[in-house]
């Protein structure tokens, strides 16, 4: 169900260098598919949908955070998230986490807080398809293992969890909620948050970097930045009116190219060290104190 890159553990290596240095936003623009079998649009439903295939508009009037406050998506299917999931427990290196984004209750993993008593750099790693399990936990190791606090959190709809799936639009939501109770933390630096993502997780990341200015860096590998094409060939998991350009522009990264936040604010500006290597010690990491 979930398309996975070959070595892991190098993909996210080459994601936590990215955040790490804070200088980049890595917008790699190849989709690796996630594909599920789900119920067929309702009927009635323009399920040959004219805008898919085709790419969004990427010249919108309004930024996207402020596209976004004012967006209603029309939701045809309501329901869980359309990959398959299995219950699994949070192994000796994480804790079990739970959040609140719009009323819901959900859950996320989250490592171990530092035994140093030292306030970290952390950061939000969003897994990649429709579902969480063991496998993108150990995507986030590199960043562990270089001294910055994880979390990974479980959205609505997905692994049994409330909610219902709009295809990165109410995600969004708990992603930044899933950051602002990662940034209470007591042994968390909220400013020093870093966003990370693989596949439909770097989708989320490019689309919560242009929500909020809470983090100084994202990385972004696999994402889709345009879900008019991507959407081509599976409207079976397409939730949303697939008639209705506007519910691809406003999923779509690429159509608000002057609305993402990082940009806004230059490493001078933020007094950003240079690049540092994932092999480095924690102390040499930015962010911890």
């Amino acid at each position: 169900m979930k398309s996975r890159i070959r070595n892991h553990t190098a993909a996210a290596t080459t994601c936590a260098s990215v955040v790490i240095c804070g200088l980049v936003i890595g917008l790699h623009s190849r989709w690796t598919a996630t594909r599920a079998a789900s119920p067929a649009h309702p009927a009635g439903a323009d399920v040959r949908a004219a805008h898919v295939g085709q790419g969004v508009d990427s010249t919108p009037a309004s930024p996207y955070a402020v596209a976004r406050a004012s967006f209603h998506t029309h939701l045809l299917r309501t329901g869980p998230a359309p990959q398959p999931y299995r219950r699994i427990s949070a192994p000796p290196d994480a804790a079990e986490f739970t959040y609140t984004s719009a009323g819901l209750k959900l859950r996320a993993w989250l490592s171990l807080p530092p035994v140093s008593g030292q306030r970290r750099a952390a950061v939000l790693f969003l897994h990649g398809g429709f579902g969480f399990d063991q496998e993108d936990w150990e995507m986030t190791k590199p960043y562990r293992d270089a001294g910055f606090v994880v979390l990974a959190p479980m959205l609505r709809g997905e692994n049994g969890l409330p909610g219902n799936f709009s295809l990165f639009f109410r995600e969004v939501d708990d992603v930044l909620a899933a950051a602002d109770a990662l940034a209470a933390l007591p042994y968390v630096r909220a400013d020093h948050m870093y966003i990370a993502g693989h596949s439909a997780g770097g989708t989320l990341t490019m689309l919560a970097a242009m929500a909020s200015t809470r983090f100084r860096a994202a990385a972004a590998f696999s994402g889709s930045p345009d879900q008019g094409r991507w959407a081509s060939g599976q409207l079976e998991i397409i939730p949303f009116d697939p008639s209705d350009p506007r519910e691809f522009q406003i999923r779509s990264p690429m159509a608000y190219p002057t609305s993402d936040s990082l940009l806004r604010s230059s490493p001078s500006s933020l007094n950003r060290p240079g690049p540092q290597d994932l092999t480095s010690s924690p102390s040499a990491c930015p962010g911890t104190t």
